[in-house]
Parts: C-alpha cells; sequence; structure tokens
C-alpha cells in the first residue's frame, strides 16, 4: 500500500486522493462495490453488504490494494468473528490478532 498514514498533507494529500480513486475505480469495475461514497442523509456506502462482497475476493482485492492475501482474509474472519454472537476463546481469539498484526 502507498499510504501508511491517515493523515496526509501537501502534495501527499494529493497522491493519497489520487490513489482512493484509483482503488475505488478498481473495486467498482472488478466488484462491482462502492467504496467509501457518501451518500446523502445515509452516511457512506461502508455497509455489511460491501464488506462482505469486499472480502469474498481476496485475490481480487490484494491486487488492487497491493496488500497481502493472507492479511485480507485474516481480516475477514476477525471481522466475521467480532460480528458473531457466538461465544468466542479470547485467548485463541487474541493469538490470531496478533499473528494477523504481523502481516502489517
Amino acid at each position: 500500500m502507498d499510504f501508511k498514514k491517515s493523515h496526509a498533507s501537501g502534495e501527499n494529500k494529493i497522491l493519497k486522493e489520487k490513489r482512493k480513486k484509483q482503488i475505488q475505480t478498481a473495486l467498482k469495475s472488478e466488484l462491482s462495490i462502492s467504496v467509501d461514497f457518501v451518500k446523502q442523509g445515509f452516511g457512506t456506502t461502508n455497509d455489511g453488504n460491501t464488506a462482505r462482497k469486499f472480502f469474498s475476493k481476496p485475490e481480487i482485492v490484494g491486487k488492487i490494494l497491493g496488500a497481502n492475501v493472507n492479511l485480507i482474509e485474516r481480516f475477514a474472519n476477525i471481522l466475521q468473528v467480532i460480528s458473531s454472537d457466538l461465544e468466542i476463546d479470547a485467548n485463541k481469539f487474541g493469538e490470531y490478532s496478533l499473528k494477523t498484526a504481523h502481516y502489517l
């Protein structure tokens, strides 16, 4: 990924916005999803359906983002666990999450 910080200023801000638009265009083209667009009166296009579609194709997303496919798959697993009503083993989940952090 090109940017490791959420905040950018000056020329970096312009480059970051350009990269964001490239990613949005590629996700729309490859997965037919709109990510991080404002929906008047509703917030953004980021919702559960968008997330499910995003994480259902980790190879494509990895190519678009320039990210490790295993990292994307692990993020998907983490999101599924924290969204679940099922009881989880906190120690195992913590270990899994820490291993995931090593991909960053």
